[in-house]
């Protein structure tokens, strides 16, 4: 005779240390307090250790100034609303007429993780998948798209998640309502990220034509996706006759099977911490334990995760990262695979102690994230003395940082990489490169100029691709300025101010 989860806690007499334990774990308090001590991940520096995440708010600043019609770089850029990011970056935009332009991203950020922690409980729901690994779906939000700052991708998680629970639903019973809610919701996020909507729609598809009906009551049920794949479609074709459109480039496969295995689980909870990876192990291994593998349709998101993570290129249509990115599904799509167990007395410990380890890896793995990002806000202070330091609405080189953009503190190799665009943010000014090069922004210059690198780690600063702006923000490597930088300038630099490894230097003869 076997043993349900509710049998197990009509045990009689004193219950045991794991027993309680095993409680402590599943108890809801412990869940919400878990959530909102990952939400504080936002919060524990000032400025998040969010590689992009300048130069997406410098974006809504410059969007700003240019609707306002102050901005000091009108002849340079132009608005773009034909862009796939409008939705968060008009959230973004909306809530800076209430708050500073920053703290309105964190409030987002904030507000996103936990709109995709209840989507992720939700589509468990209604999956009728284990209510006890719901703990899974806290810790991965901000694993590789959070460290890299994809804004507009983590935005559009929740809504993706949304999706493919109306499309089970719609799997299995097709409705109009349900039909009326993918076309609706696809719309929403087509205009919030377009690789996350063919994302969402290949695991809503795949939902779909796995369930068994007959040919006439698919076709009725495949209605909503042909209409969202006219509206992708027309989206396409608007955006590809727009100035400056994505441009054909080479697919690019960076990491070879074996490191894409094991980035599957890496990505998970860094975008480079390779010393995570066991911890990451030890959560999906106790979820195992603790539950059973369930019916074909669980399997399927992430089988369509799998194939995202493993197959597809890293580098597209000028896109980079588009596999690891989705490294943000990981753990809540494994939990989806499995089902309640049900338990004989003989699995009862095994079961308890699966769940007490999962619950405890998964609060370690938050608590290891707000150690890192208290360290790099102590690492991160000295800049602002930098920033404090130059004068407003200058040209300044580079937003690739010049120097080292690696965070020792937040094990994380290019948190710097955008660091000097926080002069655009605060100070007005103009940091060469900027996103607005790119394609999907909503800020976009007028003459898109040719991406170039004047710095790159291993091959220095190329002064004769430098655009000889006024300020330069340098950081030391290793306690010394770039040579290439301070040695090949043709006209002198000028130390406008050091505080720590960083350094504000302008042309003292070639001021703009």
């Amino acid at each position: 005779m076997t043993a349900t989860r509710a049998d197990l806690h009509l045990d009689t007499g004193a219950p045991s240390l794991l027993a309680s334990l095993e409680r402590a774990a599943l108890n809801p308090a412990t869940f919400w307090l878990l959530l909102a001590f990952a939400s504080s991940l936002n919060w524990l520096s000032p400025r998040p250790p969010m590689t992009d995440l300048p130069q997406h708010v410098a974006q809504i600043v410059h969007l700003k100034a240019l609707l306002a019609g102050h901005s000091l770089w009108s002849s340079e850029f132009r608005i773009n609303l034909l862009t796939p990011y409008l939705v968060g970056y008009g959230l973004a935009f909306a809530l800076s007429y209430l708050m500073p332009v920053l703290l309105a991203f964190k409030v987002i950020l904030t507000a996103t993780a936990v709109a995709f922690v209840v989507s992720c409980r939700q589509l468990r729901a209604e999956m009728q998948g284990d209510k006890r690994l719901d703990i899974l779906f806290i810790p991965g939000f901000f694993g590789f798209a959070y460290d890299f700052g994809f804004y507009s991708f983590l935005v559009a998680a929740p809504v993706a998640l949304q999706l493919i629970r109306i499309a089970c639903r719609h799997a299995q019973t097709p409705t109009r309502r349900d039909g009326c809610l993918i076309v609706a919701l696809g719309s929403v996020l087509l205009l919030t990220h377009g690789l996350m909507f063919l994302f969402a729609g290949l695991v809503s598809g795949l939902l779909l034509i796995t369930q068994r009906r007959p040919a006439k009551e698919h076709a009725g049920a495949l209605l909503p996706y042909l209409l969202l794949l006219m509206l992708f479609t027309a989206f396409v074709v608007a955006t590809r006759g727009a100035p400056g459109a994505a441009q054909f480039s080479q697919p690019e496969w960076w990491y070879g099977p074996f490191e894409r295995i094991i980035g599957m689980f890496v990505f998970t909870l860094s975008g480079f911490d390779v010393a995570l990876l066991p911890l990451v192990l030890c959560i999906v291994l106790a979820a195992a334990f603790a539950s059973s593998i369930g019916q074909q349709r669980r399997l399927i998101p992430f089988a369509a995760l799998a194939f995202v993570m493993l197959l597809l290129p890293d580098s597209a249509m000028q896109t980079d990262y588009i596999a690891g990115r989705f490294g943000v599904f990981v753990l809540p799509f494994a939990a989806l695979c499995f089902a309640p167990a049900v338990i004989t007395p003989e699995r009862v410990r095994i079961v308890r102690a699966s769940t007490v380890v999962m619950t405890v890896a998964c609060a370690v793995a938050i608590t290891v994230k707000a150690q890192k990002t208290l360290a790099f806000a102590a690492e991160a202070a000295e800049f602002e003395e930098i920033l404090a330091a130059a004068e407003p609405g200058r040209r300044a080189l580079s937003s690739e940082l010049i120097g080292a953009p690696g965070s020792k503190a937040a094990r994380h190799a290019s948190a710097f990489l955008y660091w000097a665009t926080w002069y655009e943010v605060e100070k007005q000014g103009l940091v060469n490169f900027s996103f607005a090069n790119f394609h999907p922004q909503i800020v976009r210059f007028k003459q898109t100029a040719t991406v170039v690198r004047t710095f790159e780690p291993a091959k220095g600063f190329n002064w004769q691709q430098s655009s000889r702006s006024g300020y330069y923000i340098v950081r030391q490597a290793n306690g010394q300025w770039p040579a290439a930088f301070t040695t090949g300038a043709p006209c002198s630099l000028r130390l406008v101010k050091q505080s720590g490894t960083w350094g504000l230097f302008e042309h003292s003869a070639c001021r703009d």
